[in-house]
C-alpha cells in the first residue's frame, strides 16, 4: 500500500516540477524575415450561385419554374425586389426590371429588335395615355432564342421594364447589361 502512495506522490511532484518549468519558459513569437510581411488571408465572401466578379444572380422563382433563367446584376446598381419578382435601379429614380406577369390592353409601338451581347430580343413599348414626365412607360421584352430546342410555342421568356417618360432612356440603357448576361434553360421536366 505504501508503494502506491509513494508512486502517486512521486508522479504528483514530477507533474508540479514540469508545470513550473513550462510556466517559466518565455513564449517564442514567430519571426518574419526582414523585408517581408506575414501573409494575411484574403477576406472571402460566400459565393452566391452564379456570382462572378462581384455580380449577384437574379433567377426565376418557383412560380416561374416552367421558364428557367438567370442573369447577373451589380448589387450597387440594382436592388432585388422579391415581392415584385424583379430588380429596382438604385441609380435611376423610376426604373424597374422584372419578369413579365402579363400585358395590359394599352396601345403599343413595335415590335423592335434588340441585341444585347449574344442575346436577341424583341420588345414592345406601351405608351402612356398622357406624356407628363411622371407617366408610366412599360417595355415588354421577349427573348428570341437561337437554339431550336428553345423555339417552341409553349416556351416564352419575357420581362418588363417599368419607368417614367422622364427616366425612359436612362432605364433602357441600364437594363441592357442585365440582358447581356441572361441565360435561359429548359424546364427540369424537359417540357
Amino acid at each position: 500500500m505504501k508503494s502506491i502512495k509513494t508512486s502517486k506522490m512521486g508522479l504528483l511532484i514530477f507533474l508540479l516540477i514540469s508545470l513550473l518549468f513550462t510556466a517559466c519558459e518565455p513564449l517564442q513569437t514567430p519571426t518574419v524575415p526582414e523585408g517581408k510581411s506575414p501573409v494575411q488571408p484574403e477576406p472571402s465572401l460566400t459565393p452566391v450561385q452564379g456570382e462572378q466578379a462581384g455580380l449577384l444572380t437574379f433567377k426565376n422563382t418557383e412560380f416561374f419554374a416552367h421558364l428557367p433563367f438567370s442573369l447577373l446584376y451589380d448589387g450597387e446598381q440594382w436592388q432585388l425586389d422579391e415581392q415584385q419578382e424583379g430588380l429596382h435601379s438604385t441609380e435611376i429614380a423610376n426604373c424597374q426590371f422584372r419578369i413579365l406577369l402579363g400585358r395590359g390592353a394599352g396601345t403599343t409601338d413595335g415590335p423592335f429588335d434588340l441585341k444585347a451581347g449574344e442575346n436577341d430580343f424583341s420588345y414592345l413599348i406601351e405608351l402612356p395615355t398622357n406624356q407628363s414626365p411622371s407617366s408610366t412607360t412599360t417595355y415588354f421584352i421577349y427573348v428570341k432564342p437561337e437554339k431550336p430546342e428553345f423555339q417552341r410555342d409553349d416556351l416564352m421568356w419575357a420581362f418588363e421594364m417599368l419607368t417614367t417618360v422622364e427616366d425612359e432612356k436612362a432605364c433602357f440603357q441600364a437594363i441592357q447589361p442585365l440582358l447581356e448576361t441572361l441565360t435561359i434553360s429548359l424546364p427540369e421536366n424537359g417540357k
